[in-house]
């Protein structure tokens, strides 16, 4: 899912800057959203590619937020995926501003997909009801995002918080169903330490919620939330 959510929010991205007035160069922050599957697990593994989207967005409040609706095909046009992203829009003169002291302008990229892989979980603790894990994404897996102020990209942490809720709902017994991305008030910066805190929230035969915080600095930095249903 958490692909397919990257994907659904870049393409959100596009549909909100077609509506802006003028050239001036801006950059997206996802804050918020949800992805919900809309077929069942056995049906994931039978749905018909190649998947294709489509997205309707719109800038709000002064051009200084937006939010777009994506809607995922299978190739026999069923709907495999819904989701909705609502973004902070940063002026490129603003971003000094709004990423304080992050200003680093010769960071390299990958020469591959650095999204392919997921970040490396260090330190983790980790019981039936709540685990704990650090991430660190280094500059090269940032480069781009965003260009001269490498942050942490919201996907890799949606990625990790998924890894993290492992031992709380095991990939075996339980199948995600759907993500909420509560408010994701900043980014890390490159080469900055996170801890992700998962807590089972609610639990029945059928369901199991898990609500994983985003902390840097011993400071929640965003929340996600994952529904899980039996595998």
């Amino acid at each position: 899912m958490h692909e397919a959510l990257r994907h659904g929010a870049i393409l959100g991205i596009y549909s909100v800057a077609s509506l802006m007035g003028d050239q001036e160069k801006r950059y997206y922050l996802a804050r918020g959203g949800y992805a919900s599957w809309e077929i069942s697990p056995p049906e994931r593994e039978r749905a018909s590619t190649p998947l294709t989207a489509c997205a309707d967005g719109a800038p709000r409040g002064d051009n200084r937020e937006g939010s777009a609706s994506m809607t995922m095909y299978a190739a026999d046009e069923s709907v495999v995926m819904r989701a909705w992203t609502w973004y902070s829009i940063v002026a490129e003169s603003d971003m000094d501003r709004f990423f304080p002291g992050l200003y680093r302008p010769n960071v390299a990229g990958p020469e591959n997909n650095p999204y392919v892989d997921a970040l490396e979980l260090n330190a983790t603790s980790a019981d039936a009801s709540s685990a704990s894990a650090w991430v660190t994404a280094p500059p090269e897996r940032c480069a781009g995002h965003f260009p001269g102020y490498p942050a942490a990209p919201v996907a890799m942490l949606i990625r990790s918080a998924l890894d993290t809720c492992e031992s709380i709902a095991p990939a075996a017994r339980w199948a995600l169903a759907d993500c909420r991305l509560h408010d994701m008030r900043t980014l890390p910066p490159a080469d900055a330490p996170v801890q992700l805190r998962a807590e089972l929230v609610h639990a029945t035969p059928h369901t199991r919620v898990v609500l994983t915080t985003i902390r840097m600095n011993d400071t929640a930095i965003g929340e996600v939330s994952f529904r899980y249903v039996p595998a």
